[in-house]
Parts: C-alpha cells; sequence; structure tokens
C-alpha cells in the first residue's frame, strides 16, 4: 500500500489506508507520512520513524520527532536537537536548541544563546548573523527580525538583506507581495521592499489573483485591489464586541492560579485554566495533552467575559493570540514576573497535581526552559500577540501579588464600572 494514501486513525495511534489499519502495530501517537515514507510515532521507548510496515526505520531514539523534508527530519536528542537522515544517522554533530523544516535548501535554527539564524542542506551555517528570530525561506527569501532595532526585514540565501526596508511585522512573498505592518497598520509591499501603496489596514492576506481580502481600520471586511483600492465589502462593518479577556501568563509555579481565583471572585468571571483542560482530558500522554490544549482553547474563546491563565507560550499561545487579534474583545494581559529558582522551590512543595505530560524531561529544566523563552518572546518587546503586557512581580506574597493585580486590573478600560 502507498504511504501517499494513509491517514492518522481518530485515536492518533496508528495509519489508515481506505478505512484499514497500515500496520498491527499501535503507538502512543503518530504523525503523517513525509517522503520517502516514514512517519514520526511515539511508543514507550522513545520518539522514532516508522516505514509503511509500523517497523522502526532505524535503532536510534529521541525525545521528539518531526517530519521529513527534503530527506532531513528535526529531532530533538538528549544533547539537543539536531536534524537525521533517512537512517537515523545524524546530519552534524553540531546541536541546536531548536531546529525548523528543510525549505528550499535552508532551515532555521535557535542557538544555545537564544538568537536564531539558518543552515545549509549539508548542516553548516548559511551565514554568520545572528537574529531575534528567523522563518522559513520561500523562493529563496525569508523573514528575520533583525537583533540591532527588533524590526522584521527579508533575506536572501546567504544572509544578505533583499532590500533596505525594516517593517515591525513582516511576511514571506507572494505573487511578487509580501504582508508588512508599521505604526499605522497593515499593508503589501512590492518585491523593493517599498509599499504598494499608501492606505493601512487593520489586517490583510496574501493576493488571490490581484486580489486580497483586508479589514479597514474601521472594521469592514473589504476585498482590494494591488493599488490598495476596495474592488468590494464582502461583509460589512464588524460589529464591536463587548466581550473583555483578562489573561493571567507566567512559567510553572508563578501564582498564576491564585491570582486567577482571586480575580475570578472579584469580577465574577469564570477562569479557564491550562491544568483544568489537563484535569479533564489529560493522562499524562501525548495525545492527552493535545486533546486538553483543544479543550482549553474551546473554552478561552467563549463568547464571554473570560479570565485565562496559562503560560503564555507554546502551541496554543500563536492560535489564541491570532484568535484574539482577529476578534474585537478588550485584552489585558498580566504577566506573573518569578525567578526560576523560586519556581522550583514552589513546585518542590506543592509537587504537580495535573496530569501534566512526562516525556522525560526534568520539570526543573522545563521551568528554566520556559523562562528563557519568556522572557525572550515577551521580555524584550513587552508584548503578547502585540498587546501590551503588564509585568507582575510574583515574588510576592500571595496577598501582595494578587492586589497589585486588582488594582491594574481597576485602572483598566475595560473594567466593569471603569471608564469604559
Amino acid at each position: 500500500m502507498s504511504w501517499r494514501r494513509a491517514i492518522i486513525a481518530d485515536d492518533g495511534t496508528h495509519h489508515l489506508v481506505e478505512g484499514r489499519p497500515l500496520y498491527a502495530a499501535r503507538f502512543r501517537a503518530v504523525q503523517k507520512f513525509h517522503e520517502p515514507g516514514l512517519a514520526p510515532v511515539v511508543d514507550d521507548s522513545g520518539a522514532y520513524h516508522i516505514d509503511v510496515t509500523g517497523a522502526s526505520a532505524y535503532s536510534a531514539r529521541f525525545r521528539q520527532v518531526w517530519g521529513f523534508y527534503e530527506g532531513r527530519a528535526a529531532v530533538e536528542s538528549d544533547s539537543g536537537w539536531l536534524h537525521i537522515l533517512a537512517d537515523g544517522a545524524p546530519l552534524t554533530e553540531h546541536r541546536y536548541a531548536w531546529c525548523g523544516n528543510f525549505q528550499g535548501g535552508r532551515c532555521a535554527v535557535r542557538f544555545s544563546g537564544g538568537l536564531y539564524g539558518h543552515i545549509k542542506a549539508d548542516g553548516s551555517l548559511a551565514y554568520e548573523h545572528r537574529h531575534l528570530y528567523a522563518g522559513d525561506f520561500r523562493d529563496g527569501i525569508a523573514v528575520v527580525r533583525y537583533a540591532d532595532d527588533g524590526l522584521c526585514g527579508h533575506i536572501n540565501e546567504s544572509g544578505h538583506p533583499v532590500h533596505v526596508c525594516r517593517y515591525l511585522d513582516l511576511d514571506v512573498f507572494h505573487k511578487g507581495y509580501a504582508s508588512a505592518r508599521d505604526e499605522r497598520g497593515w499593508f503589501h509591499i512590492r518585491l523593493d521592499g517599498m509599499p504598494a501603496y499608501e492606505r493601512r489596514f487593520a489586517a490583510v492576506e496574501p493576493f488571490y489573483n490581484g486580489q486580497a481580502l483586508a479589514e479597514s481600520l474601521q472594521g469592514d471586511r473589504l476585498v482590494v485591489s494591488q493599488r490598495g483600492e476596495t474592488v468590494q465589502n464582502v461583509a460589512g462593518r464588524r460589529e464591536h464586541s463587548c466581550r473583555r479577556r483578562i489573561l493571567l501568563i507566567g512559567n510553572i509555579g508563578a501564582g498564576k492560579s491564585t491570582v486567577g481565583r482571586r480575580l475570578a471572585a472579584d469580577l465574577a468571571w469564570p477562569l479557564v485554566t491550562i491544568d483544568d483542560a489537563r484535569r479533564s482530558c489529560g493522562d499524562g500522554s501525548a495525545a492527552g495533552e493535545v486533546a486538553a490544549w483543544a479543550y482549553f482553547l474551546k473554552l478561552a474563546t467563549m463568547p464571554t467575559n473570560t479570565i485565562v491563565e496559562f503560560s503564555g507560550s507554546g502551541p496554543v499561545a500563536p492560535l489564541l493570540g491570532q484568535h484574539f487579534n482577529r476578534s474585537s474583545d478588550d485584552v489585558l494581559v498580566l504577566w506573573l514576573t518569578v525567578s526560576v529558582a523560586t519556581c522550583n522551590q514552589r513546585m518542590a512543595a506543592r509537587g504537580l497535581d495535573v496530569p501534566y505530560p512526562d516525556f522525560g524531561v526534568p520539570i526543573k529544566s522545563v521551568v528554566s526552559e520556559l523562562h528563557e523563552r519568556l522572557e525572550r518572546e515577551i521580555g524584550q518587546c513587552r508584548t503578547w500577540a502585540g498587546f501590551p503586557v503588564h509585568p507582575i512581580d510574583g515574588e510576592q506574597s500571595a496577598d501582595a501579588v494578587a492586589t497589585q493585580a486588582l488594582k491594574t486590573v481597576r485602572s483598566w478600560d475595560g473594567y466593569p464600572g471603569g471608564s469604559r
């Protein structure tokens, strides 16, 4: 049977072709098959790749594995991230803090210091520069966020700028145009980096046969031309929502749940937490964790005022951020800042009372890695998904932290009875 026709079974433990199991084995979780006919799986022995018979493609085992792209797969080992070939052999001996997937002979990687760059198909560095972030290449061009000013630009495969323009946010080129954002809003730029028109929007999509969907700054849903002119109003003006969201983010052991309960009691709003979602849907497995994420996202985006508590990073963060950015909800983000040492002390005192997935990584390592990620993603720009972040010193007593959080909420325009 061809692996190209294989799909993942509903329970996520094996693959099907035309409704029939492709092989007899069952796994904790599986991913899709990719060229050369291998699929990532996880079982009690670890993470690895299988062929169409369900047999292991090699003897090595890893913490995490991902699909093959251009003959190379990103994996996480005990010594760090790397790429492997189809026989399980490492592409090089170098290890990274994270690896992406190869696209167009280049791959984004994160170095141990937290900065990003790209490597070539042979594993060597594509260039020497380091960036705050680096995206995938498409047609020989990638987006990077520069370390010197935090702005975004386009680079070629050698790491050189494609143009001199830099923007607050930027997307890859599609048919000669890329979406960009400056202080005035979103718009499209040409290959030379210059704006294709003067108009600005709340959001824009890539052009499709010369036209693109956009949302005006007034909330109108439009189809616009490559000159930024309105071709058609497709949905009328979006009505402003009165929904308000308070996001509590921070490391494990930062005290988010305690603050969340105080806010929920003060506002009489529902409190949605990732740990409650794990208690409802998780079982400590990878599949259970994904189910918990899905349940958490469903509750966090309910059409009502909500207090949402989670780390602020990880797989659900961009999905939640995208939802709130596309909505007209009022969003207040509170970041409980706590040292790694304090988090570890609190975790040691209370332990884990939720079905947190065990991928063989000590909780102290999770806390340390999450601390570094939050500092990198939020600490440098003081925004989360574009929303301003209000840091709160989580090293204080629980009462002091809750008091500071309530004070911040009560000064917010979205607070019931406040200035709104």
